[in-house]
């Protein structure tokens, strides 16, 4: 009877204990296997399996010790080792954003529910933009740089918010042509455009320009209330010269008028080929090519001339009235011998005199000789000062009927 009832027991928990394990390694078959589904589970696989847990554990433990490539500070987190990737898997910079399907890479920066800012990288034209509810500022790829504008050709361009050339506020441009390299600088207004003269609005150029004769560098000064720029005003690099209204100017400064590129307003200059080697510092105005007036300093060793011009040529030297630094005064005459000294019209030697004359002189200021003033054809006052008792003026009328009148001691 006892062995009755051992043989149903023994065989239920060999059956039990055979499920048991077969249902164990059926999980860990279905479960465990890192490869495929069928695959059995290999010593190859399970030491994979055992590696990864372990490479885990260690990024858990140094994520956790006080060495971790990752810090808190209360609600902040910092990370400062190895790049930071998105969209690509070989990473040039701490952080490298990468766009895999031919689309704009972006970065939306925005505080609250105020409009973002947009950062991206222009898949097309392969330039960045600045974005906030339209392109602000772009960085094209060759260099320029503009704002208010999508169509820039120049380096550097500031416009108002309306896409048009004319609404240019500052541009800084390079341009070559076949005489010089230019780099300029436009001021632009916009609502001049809507004036009847204005098709571009009007514009204010600075431009630098280097001129290949001289290798070197003009700054220039242009206007326009269109596209056609006209030169203003130029500063010549070799020589200093500035000049205003004219292209081909001769002086250190010219003015010109603006309707007539031949009518000087002011001109001045310094050692004037007229004079040699002498100093000549002039203002000249001119009216067309005919009327000149002039005022020079110039220097005639061994003192400076302060010269007045009525209407002369270029090289006209012969003033109408002069004033030199030795205190003498004269008056249509390049040959005076007074302190003052009047003519009708220019004495060019001692013996020839002129009508209607007025003369101041001193005797002594010609080192004691005698002096015979004479009157030819007209009303001449002579004043003299004779304090060389040595020395003897005479007073006559060389023409009969002539008035001759001396102030001074005979």
């Amino acid at each position: 009877m006892n062995t009755y009832f051992k043989k149903p027991l023994y065989s239920a928990i060999i059956f039990f204990s055979t499920l048991w394990i077969l249902s164990i390694w059926y999980g860990a078959y279905n479960a465990l296997s890192p490869v495929n589904t069928w695959d059995p589970l290999t010593k190859a696989i399970w030491n994979q399996m055992a590696d990864n847990i372990a490479d885990l554990n260690s990024r858990i433990s140094t994520l956790a010790s006080s060495v971790s490539l990752w810090a808190s500070n209360g609600s902040d987190i910092s990370y400062n080792a190895w790049n930071v990737w998105i969209w690509t898997s070989s990473p040039e910079k701490q952080l490298h954003l990468k766009s895999q399907a031919w689309t704009n890479s972006e970065i939306n920066i925005q505080t609250s529910w105020k409009p973002k800012w947009w950062i991206y990288h222009d898949e097309a034209s392969e330039d960045l933009r600045f974005w906030n509810l339209s392109n602000i500022l772009t960085l094209q790829k060759n260099g320029n740089v503009w704002i208010w504008t999508t169509t820039p050709s120049s380096r550097l361009t500031l416009g108002k918010s309306l896409a048009t050339w004319y609404n240019t506020m500052l541009r800084l441009d390079e341009n070559s042509n076949a005489w010089a390299n230019a780099m300029w600088i436009d001021w632009r207004f916009w609502w001049l455009a809507w004036f009847p003269w204005g098709d571009g609005g009007s514009v204010w150029r600075i431009s630098v320009e280097r001129q290949w004769s001289t290798s070197n560098f003009d700054m220039v000064f242009w206007n326009a209330s269109s596209t056609n720029f006209s030169e203003k005003m130029r500063i010549v690099g070799s020589n200093w010269r500035v000049w205003i209204w004219t292209a081909s100017p001769s002086s250190n400064l010219t003015v010109q008028n603006s309707t007539d590129w031949s009518d000087t307003a002011m001109q001045l200059r310094s050692a004037d080929w007229g004079f040699a080697s002498n100093q000549e510092l002039r203002m000249d105005y001119q009216q067309g090519l005919v009327t000149t007036s002039r005022q020079s300093m110039t220097y005639f060793n061994p003192d400076w001339w302060f010269n007045f011009y009525g209407y002369v040529s270029w090289l006209n030297t012969n003033p109408i009235m002069t004033m030199r630094w030795n205190g003498n005064v004269w008056i249509w005459t390049i040959n005076p011998l007074a302190t003052f000294e009047t003519r009708w019209n220019i004495r060019t030697s001692w013996a020839q005199w002129a009508r209607y004359g007025m003369e101041f002189w001193s005797v002594s200021s010609l080192n004691g000789t005698s002096c015979n003033i004479s009157c030819n054809n007209g009303y001449c006052i002579w004043g003299y000062i004779d304090d060389d008792t040595s020395t003897k003026v005479s007073c006559a009328a060389t023409t009969p009927n002539k008035n001759c009148i001396c102030i001074g001691r005979p």
